[in-house]
């Protein structure tokens, strides 16, 4: 990118906290006589334009100031996805990703890239055509852009914009076998050197040829009717915009070709193909990255530049191995195509993001050398700061608590991200997951309120919402609907806010009520149709789906429902009706007899999947347990059960989650500290991210599995909100064979510090201090200490 934004530059044009304004000073049309109005942007576009390919539009506008200003501010948006600039300056990419209902606009101060005389705003929109990824939604090609109703001059989109649709970019479409797995994040880019319009984004370029924009309508903050407006329903972009620094760590793995570089150092720039030859040089980050690639290059008339992307390299038979071994391996993975035009200093950076770990570039030249100048990489993403910690006196923990920490950043955009290479969707059963441990360890709460809100709005018409949104289509896993109660929970035991709450509840009874009259005669689920996924690399589940899910009688679908109808009473009592609350609880305590009647199998002292007691999973107990089916010492003997009985069915990397959660439910929070192997196994294998379910999973980098970072703060270090809207902290560790811990997580008053250290007589010391006004309990072997702000010392 040409002039990337730094931290501080980001803080100096206020761009983590987007510009909200009121209903008198809105930049978008909100009554139907402004649709007349001179003053109000229109939606534009390029004269010519076909959404059934792929297409990259540039939009510019020149325009003159008296002097430097002190502040500039735009309001912005496109569909669906654009790059803005200030005179050849890089500003920011966007919009945040949303559904035509709600539709984002960003809002940035932009005086500092402006100048006394001409300047020019320049944009590149582009649209996907028929690969079109998942998680990107799109009506028709299209850019928005107007000033502050206070700025002067007042520049808006309308037919004066110049614009034009390239043809320098053509769109290229991966398959699976291609790429390595199941492939949906859209296509990647195939570049024309010869047909860029150099120089269009500088001050000095010459548009008078380009045509002027299309007006395909006003822009509507409030779309009010199609045939009056235009589809797009603008809201201000909720979550800040996205962090950017350079990423430039590269080492020379492997080389082939007539060049000479030093394998296992980084690459020294420039570096030239002779002619007629051919050279590939494969690129190691060491770690998965994401972000925009730059690749600087010159003369090399006739020459093709495939740049390819993965997490990992694969063997003859498709396996990855150990991640940082090469040799024998390939890659597979997306790529980009650049064909130069022989002339000097050109560049080439994709249209949207690439994620990598090993990246190859692979030159065939014609009858000119060609030059490699330099490759840079920026890596971009939500600004996650990690204020949280854990230490402790296995040393195992630390690299396992780093690598869950990286995992989480890269799922992170301006939604959350199952996985950032392959499909890039923000889905419920990963983002709960990644909601907590954001704010445990950030102390931020914006992605998941932002998600609580997408989900929310995705409900469809029975009242089941979308297990992922934003996306184009309509996928609906019955379980992650209840889960998305589950995370409406967490937020409100994290965070107070009645009037979201209210909001929510109307929707979550909606939700409820299809469960609900599903319930057989004898008590228990009855068929579920959709795709009922629980844990999706689970033996004898049915692509996910638990035994029971399609016939009926599921035990662990039964134990969900009653897990979400308590959650769902708490929200009630939190909103103050106490008479639906209760009438949740008993439906829940209904649910759990029902489940003790028909699944609990004496002999072996566990639930079963079914009524005819077949089959037996990990997951159906932990829900015993999180469901409160059962309590006390049944609990702590079904836990260890869990821990301890292979024939049962395994849960995954992701369903550890709730086992780990059954576990200190049950009071058996120290089995979480001997189940951490199949992490320190993963990383032995070179993973410095943790995968979707295994070693030879199709994802390297999958949010759910990053759940450590929580389950070590909040479980083996025990800080939880001890009453709903963490009003206070309830302190209650499970260490196990642990002698020292230390740890730090976020609270809205300030940061909860908790350390732990075991002498040789086998006496524990706490060191606990709270934030100012944060009061608590302490919790060990049933006995209390109440907690007070400040430093406290306990010995147990």
């Amino acid at each position: 990118m040409h002039k990337l934004l730094t931290l501080t530059t980001l803080a100096t044009l206020t761009l983590l906290s987007p510009q909200m304004h009121s209903e008198t000073d809105r930049p978008f049309v909100t009554k139907v006589a402004d649709f007349k109005s001179e003053v109000i942007a229109d939606w534009i576009q390029a004269t010519e334009t076909d959404e059934s390919q792929y297409s990259v539009q540039f939009f510019r506008k020149s325009f003159e100031l008296p002097h430097k200003p002190d502040s500039f501010t735009v309001h912005v948006s496109a569909d669906p996805r654009y790059k803005l600039y200030i005179n050849d300056q890089f500003v920011t990419i966007g919009p945040a990703v949303n559904d035509l209902e709600n539709w984002n606009y960003e809002s940035i101060d932009i005086a500092s890239f402006l100048q006394a005389g001409k300047n020019v705003i320049a944009a590149e929109v582009r649209h996907p055509g028929p690969d079109r990824p998942t998680r990107e939604l799109s009506f028709k090609t299209g850019f928005l852009l107007t000033t502050d109703s206070q700025t002067t001059p007042l520049v808006k989109t309308d037919d004066t914009w110049k614009t034009l649709r390239s043809d320098a970019y053509s769109g290229i479409s991966h398959t699976d076998k291609s790429v390595g797995g199941g492939y949906i994040a859209g296509p990647t880019d195939s570049f024309q050197a010869a047909n860029y319009p150099w120089g269009w984004r500088q001050t000095d370029f010459d548009d008078s040829v380009w045509p002027n924009a299309t007006s395909i309508g006003k822009g509507s903050h409030g779309r009010l009717d199609t045939w009056l407006g235009t589809p797009w329903y603008l809201e201000a972009r909720s979550v800040p915009l996205p962090t950017q620094f350079d990423d430039t760590q590269l080492l020379v793995r492997r080389i082939s070709g007539p060049i000479k570089l030093a394998t296992e150092q980084a690459p020294q720039w420039p570096l030239t193909i002779p002619a007629n030859s051919e050279a590939t040089l494969l690129l190691d980050r060491g770690e998965i990255t994401m972000g925009y690639p730059e690749l600087a290059f010159s003369a090399g008339t006739g020459s093709e530049i495939q740049i390819n992307y993965q997490e990992a390299l694969f063997d003859k038979n498709g396996r990855k191995g150990n991640r940082d071994e090469i040799e024998g391996k390939h890659m597979k993975g997306y790529y980009d195509l650049v064909y130069p035009d022989g002339e000097s200093h050109r560049t080439f950076e994709p249209q949207w993001i690439r994620v990598f770990r090993y990246l190859q570039v692979k030159v065939k030249t014609a009858d000119e050398p060609l030059t490699i100048d330099s490759l840079k990489h920026t890596f971009i993403g939500y600004p996650l700061e990690q204020k949280g910690s854990f230490t402790s006196s296995d040393p195992t923990h630390a690299p396992i608590l780093d690598a869950s920490w990286r995992t989480l950043r890269l799922c992170a955009l301006e939604t959350y991200m199952d996985c950032p290479y392959y499909e890039q969707v923000q889905y419920i059963g990963d983002t709960r997951i990644q909601s907590l441990i954001s704010l445990n360890m950030a102390g931020d709460d914006r992605l998941m309120r932002n998600a609580i809100e997408q989900f929310h709005g995705s409900r469809q018409f029975n009242g089941l919402t979308k297990s992922a949104h934003p996306t184009g289509g309509v996928q609906i896993i019955p379980p992650f609907a209840l889960l998305y109660i589950a995370m409406v929970h967490d937020y409100f035991q994290f965070r107070e806010d009645p009037e979201f709450l209210e909001e929510l509840l109307p929707g979550i009874r909606f939700t409820l009520a299809w469960f609900q009259n599903r319930i057989g005669s004898d008590g228990l689920m009855g068929p579920l149709p959709y795709w009922n996924h629980v844990d999706g690399g689970a033996e004898h589940f049915n692509v996910g789906s638990p035994p029971g899910a399609s016939q009926g009688g599921s035990i662990h679908l039964t134990l969900l429902l009653a897990y979400s109808l308590n959650q769902t009473a708490d929200l009630f009592r939190i909103a103050g009706d106490t008479h639906t609350a209760n009438l949740f609880q008993q439906q829940a305590a209904d649910l759990n007899a029902a489940a003790v009647e028909h699944g609990f199998n004496e002999e072996r002292g566990l639930f079963a999947e079914t009524k005819d007691h077949r089959l037996f999973s990990q997951h159906t107990n932990a829900f015993a347990i999180l469901s409160g089916a059962v309590v006390s010492e049944q609990a702590s003997q079904i836990a260890l059960k869990v821990h301890q009985d292979e024939s049962l069915i395994q849960g995954t990397l992701y369903f550890q989650f709730y086992i780990f959660e059954a576990y200190y439910q049950a009071g058996r929070g120290e089995l979480i500290l001997e189940n951490t192997g199949r992490w320190v196994h993963m990383l032995d294998h070179g993973l410095t991210t943790f995968p979707e379910h295994h070693i030879e999973s199709r994802s390297d980098a999958h949010a759910w599995a990053s759940h450590p970072l929580y389950h070590f703060t909040s479980s083996i270090a025990g800080i939880r909100p001890g009453d709903t809207g963490y009003k206070t902290v309830r302190i209650s560790p499970a260490l196990g064979q642990l002698t020292e811990t230390k740890t730090e997580v976020c609270h809205p008053l300030g940061m909860i510090q908790v350390s732990y250290h075991q002498n040789k007589n086998g006496k524990t010391t706490a060191q606990i201090t709270l934030p100012p006004n944060l009061h608590g309990e302490f919790t060990h072997n049933n006995k209390t200490t109440p907690l007070t702000p400040g430093p406290q010392t306990i010995r147990f």
